[in-house]
């Protein structure tokens, strides 16, 4: 018997095969004594007078089962496996745990690797194009496709799309008006494809170029309505920033759901003269 049974018995003062009915009597008896001996003048000197009545409780607790008890006999290992994972289990644990994340580790390094030597591969970007406005195409890289079957020679263009709401309507409207703002800041594309409000708010911003500043050569026959001219904060006079291209022969072939269509180029280009070259050919593809 486990020696906290024993213990208890003793306690109690019952046998170890004492039944439920003689423990519960056992207990009964001694806590009459325990409280005649509180009201008493002197203790008895008996060994149920050394007990106390948490002690009592406690013994009675064990033996009736109401409190578990863990037997330490039953807890320790016998084998020597049982042994080692039971003074080592949570060594083991976080090894085994930095392994994981050790493994996982190296294949995301390897993984970005790859993708660095996939794009190592690739030519360099003649121009970059955002569509960028409250337009819907699923997919960008036919603006790429076919402005590539028009420059022969270039070998890489990519247009990517960002969604302005221009009538917010719902949180999500809101958040893709939000994460429009942050592209403008950090994705810096070459030629810009806005629609008006869009154009406004970031050209009066200073975020484009004035397209006579680049060339002296824009088409005679661009009206007025077809050019978007402005002043900006930092330029008092007005400029030609936007170019009307909504009837472009591009857009006849891929489809864009959206309003109207103006060709920007962003005032940090990289590629100014090619960029200029798309202007110019978006702007013919709009003659009939």
């Amino acid at each position: 018997m486990n020696e906290k049974l024993k213990e208890a018995c003793t306690i109690l003062g019952v046998s170890e095969n004492a039944t439920k009915e003689q423990i519960e009597h056992r207990y009964g008896l001694l806590l009459k004594k325990a409280r005649s001996r509180s009201k008493a003048a002197e203790p008895e000197s008996n060994l149920d007078s050394q007990v106390t009545v948490e002690e009592i409780n406690e013994a009675y607790q064990v033996l009736m089962g109401l409190t578990k008890y863990e037997d330490p006999s039953a807890m320790k290992p016998t084998g020597k496996y049982e042994h080692f994972f039971y003074y080592y289990k949570w060594h083991v644990l976080i090894g085994i745990i930095l392994v994981i994340c050790a493994i996982f580790g190296v294949k995301s390094y390897m993984d970005r690797q790859a993708e660095k030597a996939a794009e190592a591969a690739k030519p360099p970007i003649d121009v970059n194009v955002m569509l960028f406005g409250d337009y819907f195409l699923e997919k960008p890289e036919q603006i790429s496709d076919a402005i590539l079957q028009a420059f022969p020679d270039w070998k890489r263009v990519q247009t990517q799309l960002t969604i302005v709401p221009r009538e917010p309507k719902d949180p999500y409207d809101m958040a893709l008006q939000q994460k429009s703002v942050i592209s403008m800041m950090n994705d810096k594309f070459d030629v810009y494809i806005m629609d008006r409000p869009s154009m406004e708010a970031y050209v009066r911003q200073d975020g484009f170029i004035a397209i006579e500043q680049l060339t002296s050569s824009l088409p005679s026959d661009l009206t007025e309505g077809k050019v978007y001219k402005t002043k900006t904060d930092k330029v008092a006079e007005e400029h030609v920033y936007g170019v009307d291209i909504t009837s472009s022969s591009l857009f006849k072939t891929i489809p864009i759901r959206g309003n109207e269509k103006y060709a920007l180029i962003r005032f940090d280009t990289k590629n100014k003269e090619k960029s200029l070259e798309l202007i110019e050919w978006l702007i013919r593809s709009t003659k009939p």
